[in-house]
């Protein structure tokens, strides 16, 4: 299963670098805002995995791994592992570079951050939130090919945002509203400091590190039996 996300980063490496490096310099902005850096660095995740199956899908690679004596359950693992790997490599780059030179250039910012990037609250909505965009993403990918599943993987997360931002601004529309200056960052991160608060630091870290681990293992076991479906 190693050899196997060792194939696919020498295949797409220098993109992955490419998108990575760029990510990195986009987002060391004075003004830039701390979610919008977790929920960008969410979607590089995506990326890199797309990068990856799009470069198998153009050169037929996948039905030479099949050739091989080599396991479906081998390759939806070590898909699932390569995802799991982005995560951490996005996340060290979020709050181990971006983070620390966003935080050294605040004296440019107009106000404070609504949704400050170094505190354990946004690194628990990058890794679950992360986690569960690519678990679905691969859950996709794996019942119905890169074309068709990335397409409704798309569809299906419009629809949810949707849901969740109208659900939102229908609970708390003074924290929606523009014209009053208000920010709905800023709600989500008072909530989820009480709750942090209320927990504690140690479950609240465990609760994050559950709903990290859940999305994968649900999306590991059903993409076991969808690739076991497929034809190629």
């Amino acid at each position: 299963m190693l050899k196997i996300v060792g194939k696919e980063w020498l295949a797409t490496r220098w993109l992955s670098l490419a998108c990575l490096a760029g990510f990195a310099l986009y987002s060391l902005q004075p003004y830039f805002a701390g979610g919008m850096i977790v929920f960008i660095g969410s979607a590089l995740v995506l990326a890199n995995l797309m990068i990856g199956f799009f470069i198998e899908d153009r050169t037929k690679t996948e039905i030479l791994y099949l050739s091989l004596p080599v396991g479906r359950n081998a390759i939806v693992g070590a898909r699932h592992l390569y995802g799991i790997i982005w995560v951490v490599a996005a996340g060290a780059v979020i709050f181990g570079l971006i983070g620390p030179v966003s935080d050294a250039l605040r004296p440019g910012r107009p106000g404070p951050d609504p949704f400050p990037l170094l505190t354990i609250e946004a690194a628990a909505v990058f890794a679950v939130f992360s986690a569960i965009l690519t678990s679905l993403y691969l859950s996709f990918y794996h019942r119905f090919g890169f074309g068709r599943g990335t397409s409704l993987f798309a569809i299906t997360c419009v629809l949810l945002i949707s849901v969740l931002v109208v659900g939102a601004v229908a609970a708390f529309p003074d924290d929606f509203d523009l014209k009053k200056n208000a920010v709905g960052a800023k709600t989500l991160f008072g909530a989820l400091h009480s709750l942090r608060l209320s927990l504690g630091t140690p479950l609240f870290v465990l609760a994050a590190a559950v709903l990290f681990v859940v999305p994968f293992l649900v999306s590991w076991r059903l993409s076991r039996r969808f690739y076991a479906r497929r034809e190629f």
